[in-house]
């Protein structure tokens, strides 16, 4: 019985391990493109990453599964955003400039908080993930 886990995060955090955990404790560390196997004889397990302050929210899964540890959409439009609102600043006005610089605060906070989303893969759509990357 096992529960296979692959991250498939891109070049957001590309360069650090996420930490995964199994029911609170730590299991392993994920590596880009990495797939681990939990051995564990219960029929659920809790898991979640996280990686510096970041993290993902902790979701239950059934033993047998195949799960992909992605980064959460709205963090890719996110930092999208800040280097579009960067260019534009060179435009605005000073006080545009400042609620700018607010925004992207706020994108940052917002990233920090849920940057990976984990999620449990159909039955047998495994080879349709194995090309992604």
């Amino acid at each position: 019985m096992s529960i296979q886990i692959t991250r498939k995060t891109g070049m957001l955090g590309y360069a650090s391990a996420l930490r995964l955990f199994a029911d609170g404790q730590e299991e392993t560390r994920l590596i880009s493109g990495e797939t681990y196997e939990i051995k564990t004889d219960q029929e659920s397990v809790d898991l979640q990453v996280k990686q510096f302050f970041s993290r993902s929210k902790t979701i239950t899964v059934k033993n047998h599964s195949h799960v992909t540890v992605r980064t959460h959409p709205l963090v890719n439009l996110s930092f999208t955003a800040v280097f579009v609102l960067l260019f534009l600043r060179i435009f605005v006005s000073r006080t545009f400039t400042f609620w700018i610089i607010l925004l992207l605060i706020f994108a940052v906070i917002i990233s920090l908080y849920n940057n990976y989303q984990i999620t449990e893969n159909e039955p047998g759509n495994d080879d349709a993930l194995a090309g992604e990357q």
